[in-house]
């Protein structure tokens, strides 16, 4: 939850940091979906998707591939059926890394391993 006197989108994004830096490797990451996952089930929710840039997984040596792949792993140890939505980055600078995104979305889409959209 953001602070009611949140004065910017960057001053908003920054209360990403921590979050993200438990989200940095594969078990994290797995961890992670499966936490979420099982706190939307117990809120009675049949089914959810879940939305994340890929690129935002990298800090610790993790590729995007890696970062769906244990995103996926964390939606298999969940009661939930659960999908993932990849997400690319706005802004200058990352037109090779949205492509990455872009591919992996293809790749898993057509696989049928659990994303919904790109």
């Amino acid at each position: 939850m953001s602070p009611e006197d949140c004065g910017s989108l960057n001053e908003f994004l920054k209360l990403f940091d921590l979050p993200l830096s438990l989200m940095q490797t594969p078990e994290g990451m797995s961890e992670a979906v499966r936490l979420l996952a099982d706190i939307i089930k117990s809120q009675v929710v049949i089914y959810a998707e879940i939305k994340f840039a890929p690129q935002f997984h990298m800090d610790k040596g993790m590729t995007q591939e890696d970062a769906v792949l244990a995103a996926l792993d964390g939606m298999k140890k969940t009661d939930l059926k659960v999908n993932l939505i990849l997400c690319c980055m706005r802004g200058e600078g990352n037109e090779e890394e949205n492509e990455e995104t872009l591919r992996l979305a293809k790749k898993y889409l057509e696989e049928n391993f659990g994303l919904t959209a790109d």
